[in-house]
């Protein structure tokens, strides 16, 4: 079996292509490339598609882009090729005028979703015009291949932490203002008399992105401002990437670590939390929601930063419970990534047989 995912894996800056495309590897030839879905001449058994934005990242946004997506999308399939999607997104999260019909196009074309939750899989599903196509869901893969050598006390010096701080970090890029503002409201409401409590938002929403004519702020108002913050104990860091190298040292150093998601249907924050044995506070939507509920994680409403308080409170209680390995042995043992691997090919495979007896009868 020839498979194509359409992501170029030097490219992009989500890390998770690479296990996709290794635990895939050990059971059929596969390619990680955007371009080669428009370029390439080789017979392809299977398209995966995982973000549709990315296969259309290198086109300009012109109104003609969706009839060179589908006659492009009408060559594979005329080549008997089957177009599977991987879906993480209701959306993307930078829209695009013509994001929806994108993904109106991609998914009417689709022979078969994966997806990493069941709410999703539920979601999808229950839409008449995709109820007939092939669904499964295939866990989220890990993230234990991420170096993971630094002691909790070395990390916490790195960042300038005491042993006896209790930690949240904020991990994953911030994408919308009300996610950083819903973090610091429900933060600054936490009875922290102690200064114990400290929360470090790692990849904050950077200057250059805050200011316009929404948010007018200037370099020298900005830092009065972290310098505020700094003072309740909220440290705000613009980091748009974190290498894998670093990803360590914010993890060991964190008791808890909060996924800041308000509008998202997954997030990989979750399992890359539990690949480093963290318990994690989450929104209580999409597949997130399901799998914080089925570990016992905390999870918030979207609406209330009381409620993220309380979960705060409430995940300063769980730190010495067995939730963290909980979450970490369900990580190794559920979404190791040659396991995964092994559940897309049989799911392409049974795409391509159904075909098969279908084209029979």
């Amino acid at each position: 079996m020839r498979v194509l995912i359409t992501v170029d894996p030097l490219t992009t800056l989500n890390s998770i292509i690479n296990n996709y495309l290794e635990g895939m590897s050990k059971y059929a030839e596969v390619v990680a490339s955007a371009s080669s879905f428009w370029t390439s001449n080789l017979k392809f058994d299977i398209i995966n598609i995982h973000w549709p934005e990315v296969l259309v990242s290198g086109m300009d946004y012109k109104d003609n882009l969706p009839g060179l997506l589908e006659a492009r999308l009408k060559y594979w399939k005329g080549l008997g090729t089957k177009i599977v999607i991987t879906y993480h997104n209701r959306l993307p999260h930078k829209q695009k005028y013509l994001d929806q019909k994108i993904y109106d196009l991609i998914y009417t074309n689709a022979d078969g979703f994966i997806h990493l939750g069941d709410v999703s899989l539920k979601e999808l599903s229950s839409i008449s015009k995709l109820s007939e196509k092939k669904h499964l869901v295939i866990y989220h893969p890990n993230y234990l291949d991420i170096p993971n050598s630094i002691s909790r006390e070395d990390a916490r010096k790195r960042l300038g932490l005491q042993m006896n701080d209790i930690v949240f970090i904020s991990f994953g890029n911030i994408r919308h203002q009300e996610e950083e503002d819903f973090l610091i409201e429900a933060f600054s409401k936490l009875d922290n008399r102690s200064k114990k409590k400290k929360l470090i938002i790692v990849n904050a929403l950077s200057l250059a992105k805050r200011t316009g004519k929404a948010f007018p702020i200037t370099r020298f108002k900005y830092e009065l401002w972290k310098k505020k913050l700094a003072k309740r104990n909220i440290i705000i860091e613009e980091n748009p990437y974190i290498g894998d190298d670093y990803i360590q040292i914010y993890m060991n150093a964190a008791d808890v670590i909060i996924s800041p998601r308000l509008y998202n249907l997954n997030s990989g924050i979750i399992f890359l939390a539990f690949s480093f044995k963290k318990i994690v506070i989450g929104p209580d939507t999409g597949n997130i929601g399901e799998f914080l509920d089925k570990l016992n994680n905390p999870k918030f409403s979207t609406v209330s930063t009381d409620s993220l308080r309380d979960m705060m409170e409430k995940s300063i209680l769980l730190i010495d419970s067995d939730i963290a390995e909980n979450n970490f042995q369900f990580v190794k043992n559920e979404c190791n990534i040659y396991k995964i691997g092994k559940q897309y090919i049989d799911f392409f495979d049974l795409v391509l047989k159904e075909d098969s007896l279908n084209n029979k009868s």
